[in-house]
């Protein structure tokens, strides 16, 4: 596979001058769309390290996306070398994905004090952070107390709902929250604490490392299926009002979101087993039905 890889990244490298005439590299969807970075191929994605990436230059993708950070603290879905940016309203892991990214990066290849960098006339920690807590007053449902988005396959950015614009919310639109969201945000939220107790904000970092736990929680009593016929985590719940009736039983689908809750940490130990499990049968049954 890696052959193909390193040809098709080959093929959508993007590299320009930024907001601040810093170089910025990164990756467009392919040639049938508009050249853009998205934020969704900056995670840290097991090829990038087979092909040899180089994290530096994948930072300066994530910086960017921070340069260009919406003044209330969210952040786009894309960026590009005209500097226009478009928030893809339906999902709620642009800000976590920086966030992880960012931390990452921090950890392996630069000291964490770096956070405490200026750029953009804000700190790199004061970005992150802004964007944390546009997640958790903008995304939060009140009553789950879990991170919402709109109605996806999974962690996917389109919605449910026939538009023509299906990657941004209406009024009417389902809300859900999804396991996908809840395993980036907890990650999300173990890094800021540590990146801010790095940066010397003991208060930043306890809120940071309290939310995670809470956010832990609330998890495994909304989407955590405990029962024998199950062991995994919903795909979703359908926050209230809930206007969207399948034909099938949601809570028998073994998404793929419970391998990001395993391999983000929220999955505790004694749920890692059962979960794999799960995914493992699934995955026999599909390919046996594949095979006739």
């Amino acid at each position: 596979m890696e052959p193909t890889i390193s040809a098709v990244l080959a093929r959508v490298h993007l590299a320009y001058a930024g907001a601040d005439a810093q170089t910025v590299d990164g990756f467009f969807p392919g040639p049938t769309y508009s050249p853009f970075t998205s934020i969704s191929v900056h995670g840290d994605h097991p090829a990038h390290g087979a092909l040899l990436l180089r994290r530096a230059a994948l930072r300066s993708s994530v910086e960017e996306f921070l340069r260009l950070q919406y003044p209330d603290g969210s952040i786009s879905a894309t960026i590009g070398p005209d500097f226009k940016v478009d928030k893809a309203t339906v999902v709620s892991d642009e800000e976590t994905s920086t966030i992880v990214d960012r931390h990452r990066s921090l950890r392996r290849h630069a000291r964490p004090s770096m956070a405490q960098a200026v750029f953009a006339r804000q700190t790199l920690i004061e970005r992150l952070n802004a964007a944390m807590l546009w997640v958790l007053t903008q995304r939060r449902d009140p009553d789950t107390r879990l991170i919402r988005r709109a109605h996806t396959t999974d962690w996917g950015d389109i919605k449910w709902e026939p538009t023509a614009d299906p990657s941004h919310m209406r009024p009417g639109d389902q809300w859900t929250e999804s396991i996908y969201d809840q395993a980036i945000a907890y990650a999300a939220l173990q890094g800021l604490a540590r990146l801010n107790a790095a940066a010397g904000r003991d208060q930043d970092s306890a809120r940071w490392q309290g939310e995670a736990n809470e956010l832990r929680a609330s998890t495994n009593v909304a989407l955590w299926q405990e029962d024998s016929a199950h062991g995994f985590y919903r795909i979703h719940k359908h926050s209230a009002p809930d206007t969207i009736h399948h034909d099938f039983v949601e809570d028998d689908v073994v998404a793929i979101g419970n391998a990001a809750a395993i391999y983000y940490g929220l999955a505790e130990a004694d749920k890692v087993p059962r979960i794999l499990s799960a995914l493992n049968e699934r995955g026999w049954r599909q390919a046996r039905r594949s095979l006739g």
